[in-house]
């Protein structure tokens, strides 16, 4: 005659409210290296996006005061956008 299951452990009432991204996961060191990848990445380009903005009015202003422009501001504008704007890729889905 086959044994009965046995139950599984009880869920505590924090538990069942605890949102799904605070419950507790396996993650195995893989996992917990990407993220913390995706968080380095989503950073830097948070950096980048503020350092781009101030190379735009440091040659906003200098063209306004006749000091001339920062040389190459709009290419620089332009590659240092792609780059910062794919560093925040990982961090687009949700995954922070």
């Amino acid at each position: 005659m086959p044994h009965p299951p046995t139950p599984a452990a009880p869920v505590t009432p924090a538990q069942a409210a605890a949102p799904l991204h605070q419950q507790p996961s396996f993650n195995t060191r893989l996992e917990q290296v990407l993220l913390r990848t995706a968080q380095a990445l989503a950073l830097g380009g948070g950096i980048l996006f503020v350092g781009l903005i101030a190379m735009s009015l440091v040659s906003i202003v200098g063209r306004k005061l006749g000091f001339g422009s920062v040389n190459g501001d709009i290419e620089l504008m332009q590659a240092g956008t792609a780059v910062a704007a794919v560093a925040h890729q990982p961090s687009g889905a949700g995954c922070l």
